[in-house]
């Protein structure tokens, strides 16, 4: 009412003087977010975030190059899960890496593109390293992997027990592969003989062998999860659990050249770092579970369970390389090339790398 005793003027005047001061005035600061609850010490069931926090932005000049390498993988199975994990929780990328993550079946057939340079690393069975030592390479092995063998001697109903293998025709990946090394180590241990008892065939890729076996093409067929559940779906019977033999061997590792070790030993420093991080997480069922999923091109969930749950204690407690995997892979190949007994199993490992991250991380 006191306003009506103003001119109309004045009154307009202030006003418009009032919302000049209020748009000038600073406007109020938002509350800050809520904290994210802190994982549980000692939780092995923190997701990939919790276990890996990114590192705090560093200003650029105090950041590391970027560094692009290649790391393929040579199969799709429970046992490339450690580099799967380390992809996709970010762990190369902290590093510095640029990783190309792609898949080529089976490890001979990574085994001529290491060598030529043509990848600096790739993520395949010890026994690549092996025989291209025997041949005069210069692969070594900078990381550990599974080293009880995850494998299933599968097979058509027809065969209710090992020794019907006789006379049968055994599907492998390809030859000198694990599957193979794996396959003809077990037959030994049951009497027969490769190639005169039973017919060893090459499938190309464990996806294959389960479509053999589903045809009639083979047999029977060394297969690891998730493979050997698919067979076992479509009527194939196990036979035998290769985890239960007395073999230690890295059915998946870190292979890389000597040349690339000196070469280029600072990139080695940062893949062992991110993958002895990504070791970690294995105990994560979540995460490995996630990324088992994304690369073994498998949807079936309950597949997904049963391979991680039948595999994880697959893996030795370090990802630091030990000489006992590679010295029984040498007595294996000895069989057909004897030159393998006069190489010592520690000049085809590289246990440095592996050793100082895992001691960076305080294990």
């Amino acid at each position: 009412m006191w306003l009506q005793s103003f001119p109309r003027a004045l009154v307009v005047l202030a006003v418009s003087l009032l919302g000049l001061i209020a748009g000038c005035a600073p406007a109020p600061r938002a509350a800050p977010p809520p904290a994210a609850p802190a994982a549980p010490d000692g939780s092995t069931g923190a997701a990939p975030q919790a276990a890996a926090p990114a590192a705090p932005s560093a200003p650029e000049a105090l950041r590391p190059p970027r560094d692009a390498v290649r790391i393929p993988y040579s199969a799709l199975s429970l046992s490339m899960v450690p580099h799967w994990l380390t992809y996709d929780a970010g762990l190369y990328e902290r590093e510095g890496l640029d990783v190309t993550m792609d898949y080529v079946a089976t490890s001979t057939t990574l085994a001529p593109a290491l060598l030529n340079g043509e990848i600096p690393m790739a993520d395949a069975g010890q026994e690549i390293a092996i025989a291209s030592t025997v041949q005069g390479g210069d692969m070594v092995v900078v990381t550990a992997g599974m080293d009880r063998a995850l494998f299933w001697l599968s097979a058509v109903p027809s065969l209710h027990t090992p020794a019907d293998l006789r006379g049968a025709r055994l599907g492998i990946t390809r030859f000198g592969s694990i599957s193979d090394t794996i396959a003809r180590y077990y037959l030994g241990t049951i009497g027969l003989q490769p190639g005169d008892d039973v017919t060893i065939l090459q499938m190309g890729g464990y996806p294959e062998s389960v479509a053999g076996l589903q045809t009639g093409a083979i047999d029977a067929a060394m297969l690891s999860p998730p493979s050997v559940f698919q067979a076992q779906r479509n009527g194939a019977v196990m036979l035998a659990d290769m985890g239960d033999l007395d073999l230690p061997i890295y059915q998946s590792a870190i292979v890389t050249t000597r040349r690339f070790l000196a070469d280029r030993p600072e990139t080695m420093r940062r893949v062992a770092r991110a993958h002895a991080e990504g070791w970690r997480l294995l105990g994560d069922e979540a995460a490995a579970l996630a990324s088992l999923k994304r690369y073994s091109g498998e949807t079936d969930d309950d597949l997904l369970v049963a391979t991680y749950r039948a595999g994880i204690h697959r893996f030795p407690d370090s990802p630091v390389p030990r000489v006992e995997p590679i010295r029984a892979g040498l007595q294996q190949l000895a069989a057909q090339e004897p030159a393998a007994l006069q190489i010592s199993p520690e000049q085809l490992i590289a246990p440095q790398y592996m050793a100082d991250a895992v001691a960076a991380l305080g294990r």
